[in-house]
Protein backbone atom coordinates (compact mmCIF):
# COMPACT_ATOMS: atom_id res chain seq x y z
CA UNK A 1 0.00 0.00 0.00
CA UNK A 2 1.48 3.58 -1.30
CA UNK A 3 2.25 5.35 2.42
CA UNK A 4 -0.14 8.50 2.16
CA UNK A 5 1.83 11.77 1.64
CA UNK A 6 -0.75 13.96 2.80
CA UNK A 7 -0.30 14.82 6.50
CA UNK A 8 -3.14 14.51 8.85
CA UNK A 9 -4.01 17.37 10.96
CA UNK A 10 -3.99 16.14 14.80
CA UNK A 11 -6.08 16.73 17.06
CA UNK A 12 -5.96 20.36 18.25
CA UNK A 13 -4.40 21.61 15.28
CA UNK A 14 -7.29 24.22 14.20
CA UNK A 15 -6.89 25.81 17.93
CA UNK A 16 -3.09 26.23 18.03
CA UNK A 17 -3.76 27.52 14.40
CA UNK A 18 -5.89 29.95 15.81
CA UNK A 19 -3.62 30.58 18.52
CA UNK A 20 -0.81 31.45 16.12
CA UNK A 21 -3.05 33.92 14.13
CA UNK A 22 -4.44 35.92 16.94
CA UNK A 23 -1.41 35.90 19.63
CA UNK A 24 2.05 34.90 17.70
CA UNK A 25 1.06 37.20 14.31
CA UNK A 26 0.43 40.07 16.50
CA UNK A 27 4.18 39.55 18.01
CA UNK A 28 5.62 39.28 14.69
CA UNK A 29 4.49 42.24 13.89
CA UNK A 30 5.42 44.34 16.88
CA UNK A 31 8.57 42.84 16.78
CA UNK A 32 9.16 44.46 13.11
CA UNK A 33 8.07 47.53 14.55
CA UNK A 34 10.40 47.80 16.98
CA UNK A 35 13.58 47.03 15.01
CA UNK A 36 12.53 50.00 12.81
CA UNK A 37 10.66 47.94 10.24
CA UNK A 38 7.95 49.62 7.93
CA UNK A 39 4.63 47.50 7.98
CA UNK A 40 2.39 48.40 5.50
CA UNK A 41 -1.41 48.18 4.97
CA UNK A 42 -0.60 45.62 1.86
CA UNK A 43 1.72 43.39 4.01
CA UNK A 44 -1.12 43.27 6.68
CA UNK A 45 -4.04 41.94 4.48
CA UNK A 46 -1.00 39.41 3.36
CA UNK A 47 -0.83 37.99 6.61
CA UNK A 48 -5.02 38.02 7.36
CA UNK A 49 -6.07 34.71 7.69
CA UNK A 50 -8.89 35.47 5.58
CA UNK A 51 -6.48 36.22 2.65
CA UNK A 52 -5.76 32.74 2.04
CA UNK A 53 -4.60 29.26 3.84
CA UNK A 54 -1.07 30.75 4.48
CA UNK A 55 -1.00 28.34 7.39
CA UNK A 56 -0.97 24.67 6.62
CA UNK A 57 0.92 20.96 7.41
CA UNK A 58 2.97 21.45 4.69
CA UNK A 59 4.33 24.43 5.86
CA UNK A 60 4.63 27.02 3.28
CA UNK A 61 5.21 31.02 3.98
CA UNK A 62 2.78 34.14 3.78
CA UNK A 63 2.28 35.53 0.32
CA UNK A 64 0.49 38.64 -1.52
CA UNK A 65 -2.90 36.84 -2.95
CA UNK A 66 -3.73 39.37 -5.17
CA UNK A 67 -0.69 39.43 -7.48
CA UNK A 68 1.23 36.45 -5.98
CA UNK A 69 4.08 38.07 -5.42
CA UNK A 70 5.85 37.71 -2.49
CA UNK A 71 6.10 39.74 0.03
CA UNK A 72 8.86 41.91 1.32
CA UNK A 73 11.54 39.42 2.52
CA UNK A 74 11.87 41.50 6.14
CA UNK A 75 7.73 40.55 7.18
CA UNK A 76 8.04 36.88 5.84
CA UNK A 77 7.58 34.28 8.42
CA UNK A 78 7.87 30.61 8.56
CA UNK A 79 5.77 28.51 10.12
CA UNK A 80 6.40 24.35 10.87
CA UNK A 81 3.50 22.77 12.69
CA UNK A 82 5.07 19.66 13.88
CA UNK A 83 3.72 16.71 15.39
CA UNK A 84 0.34 18.42 16.50
CA UNK A 85 2.84 19.60 20.09
CA UNK A 86 4.25 22.80 19.06
CA UNK A 87 4.17 25.26 16.27
CA UNK A 88 7.92 26.27 15.75
CA UNK A 89 7.75 30.09 14.00
CA UNK A 90 10.92 31.18 12.07
CA UNK A 91 11.24 34.91 12.07
CA UNK A 92 13.64 36.76 9.40
CA UNK A 93 14.51 37.06 5.67
CA UNK A 94 13.36 33.88 3.58
CA UNK A 95 12.95 33.28 -0.08
CA UNK A 96 11.30 29.88 -0.88
CA UNK A 97 13.35 28.39 -4.18
CA UNK A 98 11.72 29.00 -7.31
CA UNK A 99 12.19 27.95 -10.75
CA UNK A 100 10.80 29.11 -14.17
CA UNK A 101 8.60 26.18 -15.54
CA UNK A 102 10.76 23.84 -17.15
CA UNK A 103 9.11 24.16 -20.52
CA UNK A 104 10.38 27.51 -21.06
CA UNK A 105 13.72 27.81 -22.62
CA UNK A 106 16.10 30.09 -20.50
CA UNK A 107 17.42 33.63 -21.65
CA UNK A 108 20.03 34.53 -19.12
CA UNK A 109 22.45 31.98 -17.05
CA UNK A 110 20.64 31.98 -14.44
CA UNK A 111 16.97 31.40 -15.34
CA UNK A 112 16.79 27.68 -14.33
CA UNK A 113 18.49 28.01 -10.94
CA UNK A 114 16.20 28.58 -8.28
CA UNK A 115 16.80 31.68 -5.80
CA UNK A 116 19.17 30.19 -2.93
CA UNK A 117 17.32 30.25 -0.10
CA UNK A 118 18.40 32.15 2.82
CA UNK A 119 17.75 31.57 6.61
CA UNK A 120 19.40 33.73 9.16
CA UNK A 121 20.94 33.25 12.32
CA UNK A 122 17.37 33.63 14.33
CA UNK A 123 16.20 30.19 12.40
CA UNK A 124 18.76 28.11 14.44
CA UNK A 125 16.68 28.59 17.45
CA UNK A 126 13.90 26.67 16.15
CA UNK A 127 15.99 24.16 14.56
CA UNK A 128 16.90 22.26 18.12
CA UNK A 129 13.14 21.32 19.38
CA UNK A 130 12.64 18.17 19.53
CA UNK A 131 10.41 18.09 16.87
CA UNK A 132 12.46 18.79 14.61
CA UNK A 133 14.66 16.20 15.51
CA UNK A 134 12.27 13.55 15.35
CA UNK A 135 10.68 14.83 12.13
CA UNK A 136 14.65 14.27 10.64
CA UNK A 137 15.00 11.05 12.28
CA UNK A 138 11.71 9.90 10.27
CA UNK A 139 12.82 11.46 7.00
CA UNK A 140 16.05 9.65 7.74
CA UNK A 141 14.35 6.35 8.17
CA UNK A 142 12.17 6.37 5.07
CA UNK A 143 15.15 7.34 3.00
CA UNK A 144 16.57 4.07 3.96
CA UNK A 145 13.80 1.99 4.49
CA UNK A 146 12.99 -0.01 1.20
CA UNK A 147 9.97 -0.86 2.15
CA UNK A 148 8.53 2.79 2.63
CA UNK A 149 8.60 3.13 -1.11
CA UNK A 150 5.24 1.92 -3.06
CA UNK A 151 6.91 0.28 -6.46
CA UNK A 152 4.99 -0.44 -9.43
CA UNK A 153 5.02 -4.74 -9.89
CA UNK A 154 8.59 -5.42 -10.10
CA UNK A 155 9.96 -8.32 -12.26
CA UNK A 156 11.45 -10.64 -9.42
CA UNK A 157 12.61 -13.10 -11.56
CA UNK A 158 15.14 -10.63 -12.54
CA UNK A 159 16.12 -8.36 -9.63
CA UNK A 160 19.00 -10.59 -9.11
CA UNK A 161 20.54 -11.39 -12.29
CA UNK A 162 20.38 -7.54 -13.06
CA UNK A 163 22.34 -7.26 -9.43
CA UNK A 164 24.49 -10.00 -10.49
CA UNK A 165 25.30 -8.15 -13.88
CA UNK A 166 25.83 -4.62 -11.39
CA UNK A 167 27.85 -6.16 -9.43
CA UNK A 168 30.20 -7.96 -12.18
CA UNK A 169 30.72 -4.72 -13.80
CA UNK A 170 31.86 -2.54 -10.51
CA UNK A 171 34.26 -5.73 -9.86
CA UNK A 172 35.87 -5.80 -13.28
CA UNK A 173 35.69 -1.74 -13.68
CA UNK A 174 37.02 -0.41 -10.32
CA UNK A 175 36.72 -2.83 -7.10
CA UNK A 176 38.01 -5.72 -8.09
CA UNK A 177 37.32 -6.93 -3.93
CA UNK A 178 34.29 -4.95 -3.56
CA UNK A 179 36.04 -3.23 -1.08
CA UNK A 180 35.95 0.21 0.04
CA UNK A 181 39.52 0.37 0.17
CA UNK A 182 39.31 -0.57 -3.60
CA UNK A 183 38.22 2.63 -4.68
CA UNK A 184 41.23 4.89 -4.80
CA UNK A 185 43.57 2.57 -7.05
CA UNK A 186 40.96 0.62 -8.96
CA UNK A 187 41.71 -1.37 -11.76
CA UNK A 188 43.79 1.34 -13.22
CA UNK A 189 46.99 0.92 -14.82
CA UNK A 190 47.85 4.61 -14.94
CA UNK A 191 47.06 7.83 -13.58
CA UNK A 192 43.90 9.05 -14.75
CA UNK A 193 43.14 5.77 -16.78
CA UNK A 194 39.50 6.19 -18.62
CA UNK A 195 37.57 3.07 -19.23
CA UNK A 196 35.52 3.21 -22.85
CA UNK A 197 32.91 0.66 -23.45
CA UNK A 198 31.36 1.71 -27.13
CA UNK A 199 27.88 0.91 -27.94
CA UNK A 200 25.21 1.16 -30.76
CA UNK A 201 22.44 3.27 -29.23
CA UNK A 202 23.49 7.16 -29.86
CA UNK A 203 23.48 7.74 -25.76
CA UNK A 204 26.37 7.85 -24.03
CA UNK A 205 26.12 6.95 -19.78
CA UNK A 206 29.17 8.69 -17.70
CA UNK A 207 30.24 7.47 -14.52
CA UNK A 208 33.17 10.08 -13.79
CA UNK A 209 33.25 9.78 -10.51
CA UNK A 210 32.94 5.84 -9.95
CA UNK A 211 36.47 5.93 -8.11
CA UNK A 212 38.10 8.53 -5.44
CA UNK A 213 39.12 11.79 -7.08
CA UNK A 214 40.71 15.12 -5.49
CA UNK A 215 39.91 18.66 -5.90
CA UNK A 216 41.23 21.60 -4.82
CA UNK A 217 39.83 23.80 -1.43
CA UNK A 218 39.31 27.22 -1.09
CA UNK A 219 42.52 27.01 0.44
CA UNK A 220 44.00 25.28 -2.89
CA UNK A 221 45.07 22.13 -0.72
CA UNK A 222 44.16 19.08 -2.88
CA UNK A 223 41.46 17.04 -0.88
CA UNK A 224 40.15 13.48 -1.29
CA UNK A 225 36.95 13.10 -3.10
CA UNK A 226 34.63 9.97 -1.53
CA UNK A 227 33.74 7.84 -4.76
CA UNK A 228 29.94 7.08 -6.22
CA UNK A 229 29.99 3.91 -5.51
CA UNK A 230 28.18 1.61 -8.07
CA UNK A 231 27.65 4.28 -10.75
CA UNK A 232 30.50 2.44 -12.53
CA UNK A 233 29.04 -0.91 -12.21
CA UNK A 234 25.24 0.73 -13.07
CA UNK A 235 26.72 2.16 -16.05
CA UNK A 236 27.94 -1.11 -17.23
CA UNK A 237 24.75 -2.35 -16.48
CA UNK A 238 22.79 -0.18 -18.97
CA UNK A 239 25.54 -0.59 -21.50
CA UNK A 240 25.01 -4.71 -22.11
CA UNK A 241 21.17 -4.12 -21.80
CA UNK A 242 20.34 -0.68 -23.82
CA UNK A 243 23.38 -0.50 -26.48
CA UNK A 244 24.67 2.71 -24.90
CA UNK A 245 27.77 3.87 -24.34
CA UNK A 246 29.75 3.69 -21.21
CA UNK A 247 33.16 6.14 -20.31
CA UNK A 248 33.90 5.62 -16.32
CA UNK A 249 37.24 6.54 -14.72
CA UNK A 250 38.96 3.11 -13.34
CA UNK A 251 40.81 4.69 -10.45
CA UNK A 252 44.25 6.32 -9.63
CA UNK A 253 42.93 9.88 -10.38
CA UNK A 254 44.85 12.97 -10.19
CA UNK A 255 41.92 15.51 -10.31
CA UNK A 256 38.16 15.28 -10.72
CA UNK A 257 37.10 15.04 -14.61
CA UNK A 258 33.54 16.74 -13.72
CA UNK A 259 35.11 20.10 -11.77
CA UNK A 260 38.16 20.80 -13.97
CA UNK A 261 37.15 22.85 -16.82
CA UNK A 262 40.00 20.96 -18.62
CA UNK A 263 40.43 17.02 -17.95
CA UNK A 264 41.30 14.03 -20.21
CA UNK A 265 38.00 12.63 -19.54
CA UNK A 266 36.39 15.46 -21.05
CA UNK A 267 38.80 15.37 -24.01
CA UNK A 268 37.76 11.87 -25.00
CA UNK A 269 34.47 12.33 -23.94
CA UNK A 270 34.09 15.34 -26.95
CA UNK A 271 35.79 13.12 -29.17
CA UNK A 272 33.25 10.06 -28.71
CA UNK A 273 30.16 12.68 -29.05
CA UNK A 274 30.99 14.16 -32.64
CA UNK A 275 32.37 10.55 -33.90
CA UNK A 276 29.51 8.96 -33.13
CA UNK A 277 26.17 11.53 -33.05
CA UNK A 278 25.62 11.58 -29.99
CA UNK A 279 22.09 12.85 -28.58
CA UNK A 280 21.93 12.27 -24.86
CA UNK A 281 24.58 11.83 -22.05
CA UNK A 282 23.13 10.65 -18.45
CA UNK A 283 26.27 11.69 -16.07
CA UNK A 284 25.37 9.28 -13.16
CA UNK A 285 26.74 10.52 -9.78
CA UNK A 286 25.83 9.63 -6.10
CA UNK A 287 24.75 10.99 -2.89
CA UNK A 288 23.96 10.33 0.35
CA UNK A 289 20.18 9.43 1.46
CA UNK A 290 18.38 11.77 3.06
CA UNK A 291 19.02 15.49 1.41
CA UNK A 292 16.23 17.75 1.66
CA UNK A 293 15.70 21.61 1.25
CA UNK A 294 12.80 22.46 3.97
CA UNK A 295 12.53 21.58 7.24
CA UNK A 296 9.13 20.46 6.90
CA UNK A 297 9.65 17.81 4.33
CA UNK A 298 7.92 14.20 5.12
CA UNK A 299 10.45 12.64 2.48
CA UNK A 300 14.34 13.23 1.37
CA UNK A 301 15.18 13.20 -2.17
CA UNK A 302 15.50 9.88 -3.99
CA UNK A 303 16.68 11.43 -7.37
CA UNK A 304 18.14 15.10 -7.77
CA UNK A 305 18.75 16.30 -11.31
CA UNK A 306 21.26 18.87 -12.30
CA UNK A 307 20.28 20.31 -16.39
CA UNK A 308 22.36 23.81 -15.64
CA UNK A 309 21.37 27.35 -15.82
CA UNK A 310 21.31 27.52 -18.65
CA UNK A 311 19.07 24.13 -20.33
CA UNK A 312 19.34 23.19 -24.31
CA UNK A 313 15.42 22.06 -24.90
CA UNK A 314 16.64 18.58 -24.94
CA UNK A 315 18.00 18.40 -21.87
CA UNK A 316 14.96 19.86 -20.17
CA UNK A 317 12.86 17.17 -21.80
CA UNK A 318 15.15 14.27 -20.87
CA UNK A 319 14.67 15.87 -17.07
CA UNK A 320 11.34 15.47 -17.28
CA UNK A 321 10.99 11.99 -19.07
CA UNK A 322 13.14 11.05 -15.52
CA UNK A 323 11.24 12.79 -13.44
CA UNK A 324 7.91 11.40 -14.87
CA UNK A 325 9.67 7.93 -14.48
CA UNK A 326 10.94 8.30 -10.97
CA UNK A 327 7.18 9.41 -9.83
CA UNK A 328 5.94 5.88 -11.07
CA UNK A 329 8.69 4.29 -8.54
CA UNK A 330 7.32 6.61 -6.12
CA UNK A 331 10.86 8.40 -5.74
CA UNK A 332 10.82 11.99 -4.82
CA UNK A 333 12.81 14.20 -7.57
CA UNK A 334 13.58 17.37 -8.48
CA UNK A 335 15.57 19.08 -10.78
CA UNK A 336 18.52 21.85 -10.25
CA UNK A 337 17.06 21.96 -6.74
CA UNK A 338 18.98 23.09 -3.72
CA UNK A 339 19.00 21.46 -0.42
CA UNK A 340 20.21 21.78 3.24
CA UNK A 341 23.71 21.07 3.78
CA UNK A 342 24.17 18.81 6.70
CA UNK A 343 27.72 17.71 8.70
CA UNK A 344 29.15 14.50 6.88
CA UNK A 345 29.13 12.81 10.37
CA UNK A 346 25.90 13.94 12.17
CA UNK A 347 23.00 14.44 9.36
CA UNK A 348 21.71 16.23 12.64
CA UNK A 349 24.21 18.57 12.64
CA UNK A 350 23.35 22.02 9.74
CA UNK A 351 26.33 23.24 8.55
CA UNK A 352 26.34 26.99 9.08
CA UNK A 353 28.34 29.94 7.75
CA UNK A 354 30.45 32.92 9.11
CA UNK A 355 27.31 34.98 9.40
CA UNK A 356 24.85 32.77 10.95
CA UNK A 357 23.26 31.90 7.78
CA UNK A 358 22.19 27.78 6.92
CA UNK A 359 24.50 26.36 4.05
CA UNK A 360 22.43 25.36 1.26
CA UNK A 361 24.14 23.21 -1.24
CA UNK A 362 22.70 22.53 -5.18
CA UNK A 363 22.62 19.88 -7.84
CA UNK A 364 23.11 22.10 -11.09
CA UNK A 365 25.56 20.79 -12.90
CA UNK A 366 26.96 24.34 -14.14
CA UNK A 367 29.39 24.95 -16.60
CA UNK A 368 32.43 23.42 -15.37
CA UNK A 369 30.85 19.71 -14.68
CA UNK A 370 31.03 16.89 -17.43
CA UNK A 371 27.15 17.30 -18.62
CA UNK A 372 27.90 21.37 -19.27
CA UNK A 373 30.95 20.51 -21.37
CA UNK A 374 28.73 17.81 -23.38
CA UNK A 375 26.18 20.32 -23.98
CA UNK A 376 28.92 22.46 -25.62
CA UNK A 377 30.69 19.97 -27.89
CA UNK A 378 27.26 19.17 -29.44
CA UNK A 379 26.33 22.93 -29.63
CA UNK A 380 29.60 23.80 -31.24
CA UNK A 381 28.90 20.41 -33.54
CA UNK A 382 25.97 21.70 -34.81
CA UNK A 383 24.22 18.40 -33.12
CA UNK A 384 21.15 18.97 -30.40
CA UNK A 385 21.95 16.62 -27.16
CA UNK A 386 19.69 16.08 -24.11
CA UNK A 387 22.54 15.92 -21.40
CA UNK A 388 21.02 15.43 -17.38
CA UNK A 389 23.72 14.87 -14.21
CA UNK A 390 21.52 12.44 -12.42
CA UNK A 391 22.36 11.69 -8.65
CA UNK A 392 20.88 8.99 -7.09
CA UNK A 393 20.45 8.55 -3.51
CA UNK A 394 22.76 5.23 -2.56
CA UNK A 395 19.57 3.13 -1.40
CA UNK A 396 19.32 2.31 -4.95
CA UNK A 397 22.96 2.12 -5.74
CA UNK A 398 25.31 -1.12 -5.48
CA UNK A 399 27.33 -0.33 -1.97
CA UNK A 400 30.78 -2.12 -1.38
CA UNK A 401 30.04 -5.82 0.60
CA UNK A 402 31.97 -4.07 3.98
CA UNK A 403 29.16 -1.61 4.27
CA UNK A 404 26.42 -3.51 6.00
CA UNK A 405 22.74 -3.47 4.34
CA UNK A 406 20.51 -6.09 4.15
CA UNK A 407 20.72 -8.27 0.90
CA UNK A 408 17.32 -8.09 -0.06
CA UNK A 409 17.51 -3.96 0.41
CA UNK A 410 20.73 -4.48 -1.51
CA UNK A 411 19.09 -6.13 -4.56
CA UNK A 412 15.66 -4.24 -4.61
CA UNK A 413 17.36 -0.69 -4.34
CA UNK A 414 19.84 -1.49 -7.17
CA UNK A 415 17.12 -2.90 -9.39
CA UNK A 416 15.29 0.21 -8.76
CA UNK A 417 18.10 2.33 -9.75
CA UNK A 418 19.19 0.38 -13.02
CA UNK A 419 15.23 0.18 -14.03
CA UNK A 420 14.82 4.01 -13.23
CA UNK A 421 17.66 4.80 -16.04
CA UNK A 422 17.05 2.08 -18.22
CA UNK A 423 13.76 3.68 -19.13
CA UNK A 424 14.94 6.80 -19.26
CA UNK A 425 17.71 5.23 -21.63
CA UNK A 426 15.24 3.46 -24.22
CA UNK A 427 12.19 5.80 -23.98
Amino acid sequence: MRPSTAPVPPPGTLGRLLAWNSVYGQHVLNELRAGGELVTGDDLECISPLARQHIHLRGYCLSRASVGQVMSDTVLCRVWLLCGRRVVTVCGHWKRPGCMPMGDVASSESDHVPVEPVVYRRALEGLVSDGIVDLHYERLAKAKDIDSYAFPRLARSRIAAVYARVERGERELVAPRLSKRDYDLGTARRSNEVAIFEGERPVLITAEHATAHYRRDGDWVLRRKAPDVGTAGLGYALHKSTGAHLMTMRGCQCGDANYQEEHVFKDVMARLIVERGITQVISIHGMKAGKFNDFADERAYDVLLGVGPSPHPASIRAAERIERIAARFDLRVATNEWFVKVADDDPLAVEVNPDGTIVFGGFHAPFYTTRACAQRVAEENGLELGAVQVELSDLFRLLPSDVRRARRKRLIGTYVGYRLLQRAIEG
